[in-house]
């Protein structure tokens, strides 16, 4: 899963996104994530930061098929942690950073009444035995399922300030990624009645290590504007199955699968519109028919693409407040629409601010709802309805020695 940004990638990597949606322009300290080429422009120092993020989602399945138990399926997602920290340290025309996030996934999604194809495993199994096919459609299971993924990236980065117009920079991430399933299919029956009808359980972790190469440009022509640009490469990952139980056929023991970080461009333009209120835009394209899905990407119609406006104004020295709109359109087609992993475009709103107590510390607090687009795909016999919906609340504080 990824919570904001491409199919794979999280864009949501600091609580000052979280309150404006739009930090490709950065010159603070999340810039070593969002521009890290404009790291440079802290100054002389260490600059700290240290955010967490609690994030909301449901993922929600509807199926139209006759004779399915549940009409509607949702998995829940609560992530109470979810830490980005940053630091740099600048000197002169030079800085070096680190950073360390999620880059994907972060939470886990529990289905409690399991997932549509997983009755119409059952149901397929009812419908093949004349004495059982009577059950399609009337009887009562203990079933559940739960899937979560993490892929937390640490990071390394050199900045080098060219000239008082251009900076530019090099990094790369370590990437590692774990994915881990459960569930249960038991206890059926009808009327009260047991029904003869083997358990099936599943207990599987999926691990893989990738690296991403990050390039980074920054410009500032004049003083009321700042452009920003970040590319990172492909990050590939071959998932390596280690399976406990796999009554489902779906996680064979010791199998590899391949599910790449697509390489990104992001874009970001900053604005001082006075010298209280700054406007930034941002754009990002996710290519994801150039990564590795073992054949998934073929299913992919163009690259995800998302545009940003953020807003802040400073009330005083002290009270910064700040909103953002971001807007994401996946390129998926409907083939590639999976019930354990789906893409939808969504309409996404912010705001926020940030209190500034002196020159070295301030704090950073932020609310994003996310509204996703459903998709309806038909297939054989029903259709079924894809959607999401969510929020997330993150706080912040950054440090800085001069």
């Amino acid at each position: 899963m990824a919570f904001a940004g491409g199919i794979v990638t999280n864009s949501n990597q600091s609580a000052k996104w979280v309150r404006m949606l739009s930090r490709d322009a950065s010159t603070d300290i999340d810039a070593v994530y969002y521009n890290p080429a404009g790291v440079v422009a802290l100054g002389n120092g260490f600059h700290f930061s240290l955010s967490n993020q609690i994030i909301s989602q449901e993922y929600i399945l509807e199926n139209d098929l006759t004779g399915l138990r549940l009409g509607k399926y949702v998995g829940d997602v609560d992530v109470p942690l979810y830490p980005n920290v940053y630091a740099s340290y600048n000197k002169e025309k030079w800085a070096v950073s680190f950073g360390f996030g999620p880059i994907g996934g972060g939470g886990s999604a529990e289905y409690a009444d399991g997932l549509p194809q997983f009755d119409m495993l059952l149901m397929s199994n009812f419908g093949a035995n004349p004495a059982t096919a009577p059950l399609i459609g009337n009887y009562d299971v203990d079933m559940a399922f739960e899937g979560s993924s993490v892929f937390l990236g640490t990071q390394l980065g050199i900045a080098y300030k060219l000239n008082d117009v251009i900076s530019a920079s090099l990094g790369a991430r370590l990437v590692l990624a774990n994915n881990e399933y459960t569930g249960h299919i038991q206890d059926i029956t009808s009327g009260g009645v047991a029904v003869p009808f083997p358990a099936i359980e599943v207990d599987a972790t999926q691990s893989a290590v990738g690296f991403t190469p990050i390039i980074g440009l920054n410009f500032t022509p004049m003083e009321q504007l700042n452009i920003g640009l970040r590319w990172e490469g492909n990050t590939s990952l071959e998932f390596t199955n280690d399976t406990e139980v796999d009554g489902s056929g779906m996680f064979q023991d010791n199998a590899k699968t391949n599910r790449d970080i697509p390489m990104t461009l992001s874009v970001g333009i900053g604005y001082k519109i006075s010298e209280v209120f700054r406007a930034q835009l941002g754009y990002h394209s996710y290519f994801d028919g150039n990564a590795d899905w073992d054949g998934r990407e073929d299913n992919i119609d163009h690259n995800l693409n998302e545009f940003s406006l953020g807003l802040e104004y400073d009330i005083n020295d002290m009270f910064t407040v700040s909103a953002g709109y971001l807007k994401t359109y996946t390129g998926v087609s409907e083939a590639y629409q999976q019930e354990m992993s789906f893409s939808l475009s969504s309409s996404n709103f912010a705001f926020g601010g940030q209190i500034n107590l002196n020159e070295q510390l301030s704090f950073d607090i932020g609310y994003m709802m996310i509204n996703y687009d459903d998709m309806e795909v038909a297939s054989t016999g029903y259709t079924t309805t894809y959607g999401k919906d969510g929020w997330m609340f993150a706080l912040g504080v950054n440090y800085s020695v001069f």
